[in-house]
């Protein structure tokens, strides 16, 4: 037993919206095996009556039939019924609707695929649940059970006898085979299903009296039928069509990330890219450039269009679409200014904790202060004075004083950044300083510089200096010592001031003070004041 979505009205309903509906299907337990969950027949057996004995060869014809079902649907669903072996299937657990009010396409609703994947079961003399067996040949003929003297599969065969139809589901099932039919593809999904399962198939096992190993063995029965599949699969789709043989085709693009490729359903953004194909049967290759570039030309074909049609693969095929930048339609960046938000970044150390992204932790041996920082913000804007879209794809930071892991330089805009032909745009930079900074040489100019990576093909990399005063914060806290004990005490208005607290001197009569100003004005000592216990100022 297994727990599942009810197909009823409420389904249909939930998912497309629709509520009055015809929602057939053929199962076992009713006059030709037909029942009518909502809704009736007569729509669909006219759309039937009329594939059956039209001429399917004729363009009307075929459009006709395009027009009343979901055509590219309805290939992927035959195609996935085969390739998985449910034989369990074309008299039975066949379903499918639309609106009556005709308004939207008769669509087909996957239902009940256990027998499919290598489920051990004879019938007829036939293995159905063996990878070899040729359910193309079963499920889109006359001959043998369930199809009922081809009753029960009339919008497969009326497809299959016009050129395009015919043309469409070959070259459908290979894009599949090559993605995600392919065994890669099928594994991973099997596996993370079985990880999931595995948690809790104990229960069942405990539950009925199983055995885990039968378990373990049938998803492994699960695996195997996939990894033979494809190799008969393509035995199959040859047969069925009189086709010669099937071959290799290799796909690549230069430069780099200068575009894609499209070969018939597949579109392709990672290269190289392998798949394979069936000869005699035409298959249509195109490219899309990138912004900022054009197609130059095709090696390994004649062809010089965007997209072409191979009529015919006679051998393992390499074909690469060579592009070049656009010197007509093409970017061009200019860096009209850079302004920050503030005219300095403010430190506001307060107490000793553990640091936390963001935080500065301060160091002056032996102590160490940690506290928030405040981001300094940087408004670029850039200009696109040239005629197609400039794309921003990457940046880096270099910095010639310090490393840059003494402070965060980043970019706040997602990459990548797209300004349109004859338009400005405004990226920001966050300067945000963390992590383990030497109080002695922190404070004071930071310098970077931003580099940014773009598609202008004569300046694809562009620097932009950025730099930012780093003071502490003359409005927050200031360093007071107690016993040597680092704390920080609230501070006047925007002022260089300098409080010691009480200074421990031990034994000796006499010390020595050093004075650092960190203020951002200057900092001007014009007298000392006696506190309760009397002392006197050597120097000054």
């Amino acid at each position: 037993y297994n727990l599942r979505e009810r197909q009823d009205r409420h389904y249909i309903n939930e998912l497309f919206g629709y509520e009055d509906i015809d929602l057939l299907e053929r199962t076992f337990g009713y006059d030709e095996n037909k029942n009518a969950i909502e809704g009736d027949w007569l729509a669909y057996d006219s759309l039937e009556y009329f594939v059956e004995n039209s001429d399917m060869s004729l363009e009307v014809n075929f459009q006709h039939l395009k027009d009343n079902i979901h055509y590219d649907e309805f290939i992927d669903y035959w195609i996935l019924e085969v390739f998985a072996g449910n034989f369990d299937w074309l008299s039975n657990n066949i379903k499918f609707w639309r609106p009556r009010s005709g308004e939207d396409k008769w669509r087909w609703l996957l239902w009940d695929v256990d027998h499919g994947l290598g489920l051990d079961y004879e019938y007829g003399g036939v293995s159905w649940g063996d990878p070899a067996t040729d359910h193309l040949a079963w499920s889109t003929g006359f001959e043998g059970p369930r199809v009922w003297g081809g009753a029960n599969n009339r919008i497969i065969r009326a497809i299959l006898r016009n050129d395009k139809g015919r043309i469409n589901f070959i070259n459908r099932f290979a894009d599949l085979l090559n993605t995600k039919l392919s065994y890669s593809a099928i594994l991973g999904v099997i596996d993370s299903l079985a990880n999931i399962l595995s948690l809790d198939i104990h229960y069942q096992a405990d539950r009925w009296n199983g055995d885990m190993a039968d378990w373990y063995n049938s998803v492994d029965n699960i695996r195997n039928f996939v990894l033979d599949r494809q190799q008969h699969i393509n035995n199959h789709i040859t047969n069925k069509f009189d086709l010669d043989s099937i071959y290799q085709v290799t796909l690549d693009i230069q430069p780099v990330n200068s575009g894609t490729i499209q070969i018939n359903s597949i579109p392709i953004s990672t290269f190289p890219w392998s798949g394979t194909y069936f000869s005699n049967v035409p298959i249509t290759i195109s490219v899309t450039p990138s912004i900022g570039f054009a197609m130059d030309h095709w090696e390994g074909t004649d062809n010089t269009t965007d997209t072409f049609i191979l009529d015919s693969l006679e051998q393992d095929t390499s074909i690469i679409a060579i592009l070049m930048p656009d010197s007509i339609l093409a970017p061009s960046i200019n860096i009209l200014g850079v302004n920050t938000e503030q005219e300095y970044l403010l430190v506001n150390p307060q107490t000793y904790e553990p640091p936390e992204l963001g935080d500065c932790l301060i160091m002056n041996y032996p102590y160490e202060y940690v506290g928030p920082c405040d981001s300094a913000y940087f408004d670029i804007v850039i200009q696109n004075s040239g005629t197609a879209h400039l794309i921003i794809n990457d940046y880096h930071f270099t910095d010639e004083l310090f490393p840059i892991v003494d402070n965060r330089w980043n970019v706040v805009d997602t990459l990548p950044i797209i300004i349109p032909p004859a338009s400005n745009d405004t990226i920001q930079v966050r300067f945000i300083p963390w992590r383990y900074t030497n109080f002695d040489y922190w404070f004071g100019i930071r310098e970077n510089t931003l580099v940014l990576e773009n598609n202008d093909p004569d300046n694809d990399s562009v620097s932009v200096s950025l730099s930012i005063p780093v003071v502490l914060n003359g409005t927050g806290y200031t360093l007071s010592i107690y016993g040597w004990t680092p704390e920080w005490t609230a501070d006047g208005p925007n002022q260089p001031i300098v409080d010691f607290g009480t200074v421990s001197i031990g034994d000796s009569l006499d010390t020595t003070i050093v004075l650092t100003s960190y203020g951002i004005e200057e900092l001007e000592v014009d007298g000392v004041l006696p506190a309760e216990i009397p002392f006197s100022l050597v120097a000054d």
